[in-house]
């Protein structure tokens, strides 16, 4: 099933690190974090900036795409070690490479709704949906 959010709002952000360089992980459709010194992974639990929308910066400093608003549509990845969603599940970062799930913790954000099924490993379209409380 496709899905397409218009206008799109995807901004450019500068890295913290090299974020190609996350083992397996490739960095694109991950959930990121804005730090003090740039964009990172988003880590298990926490709020997110957004989803990155390119390959992601390959050192620090460099450039990085992020889709950040409310209410935008996002291919994002079902952490690997995670548990996957379901159509109309709210979905929490799971893991430390920016990976989502199903809300399984007591007192995570609710940072997006899956709008089609995924499976651990794979990717899913989303609704973002950050900083709301589980």
């Amino acid at each position: 099933m496709a899905f397409e959010s218009f206008p799109q709002y995807d901004l450019d952000f500068s890295a913290n690190a090299d974020l190609t360089s996350s083992g397996t992980v490739n960095p694109q459709f991950c959930a990121c974090k804005l730090t003090s010194t740039g964009v990172a992974f988003a880590t298990a639990a926490g709020n997110i900036l957004g989803i990155m929308q390119d390959k992601g910066a390959s050192a620090s400093g460099r450039a990085t795409s992020v889709r950040t608003v409310n209410g935008t549509i996002s291919k994002a990845l079902a952490d690997a070690g995670g548990s996957g969603w379901t159509a109309g599940d709210n979905l929490e970062v799971y893991g430390t490479v920016g990976g989502l799930q199903t809300i399984t913790t007591g007192g995570a954000k609710i940072v997006a709704m899956g709008i089609e099924t995924t499976t651990a490993g794979n990717y899913g379209a989303v609704i973002l949906k950050q900083g709301q409380s589980a």
